[in-house]
């Protein structure tokens, strides 16, 4: 399983980082990825970081089932997301923890904050109403007073 796991992500980080990017490349001569403020310690920095980290957990964690380096259980209710469920270890289980951490931080720090600095009131209205990540989960509380007008 620890074989298929290892495959698989990396198909994924192939498919995500490799394919995704030379396509957008090709289309249109710009990659899209944007490295905002890289100042140590900026809410930034702490998202890369976070990502990096996660990204590397995430290998390792299926290249320490192949060598049979540990074999601890993971509590059960850490265990209900692929790779976690691929190879179920103390390291798959941080992975999914640091990855959970980086999206939290880039969401809420960096891209939210964009998004209200464009759109305004408009973005302010439309996540109030939206969710997150998910329809209805993790809607901004906004109140009816918000004037913020796009820069």
């Amino acid at each position: 399983m620890a074989l298929t796991a290892l495959v698989l992500y990396l198909l994924g980080l192939l498919l995500a980082f490799g394919a995704r990017t030379l396509a957008a490349w090709r289309r249109t001569g710009d990659t899209g990825f944007r490295r905002s403020d890289t100042t140590a310690f900026t809410a930034s920095w702490w998202g890369s970081v976070l990502f990096v980290g996660a990204l590397l957990l995430g290998l390792a964690a299926p290249v320490a089932g192949l060598l049979d380096l540990f074999t601890v259980a993971v509590p059960t209710g850490v265990g209900a997301v692929g790779l976690v469920l691929a190879v179920p270890s103390v390291l798959s289980a941080v992975a999914l923890l640091v990855f959970a951490a980086a999206v939290q931080v880039q969401v809420r720090a960096i891209e939210e904050p964009y998004l209200v600095r464009t759109h305004g009131s408009a973005y302010l209205r439309y996540a109030a109403r939206t969710g997150r990540f998910l329809p209805g989960i993790g809607r901004l509380a906004v109140d009816d007073t918000t004037t913020e007008e796009p820069r």
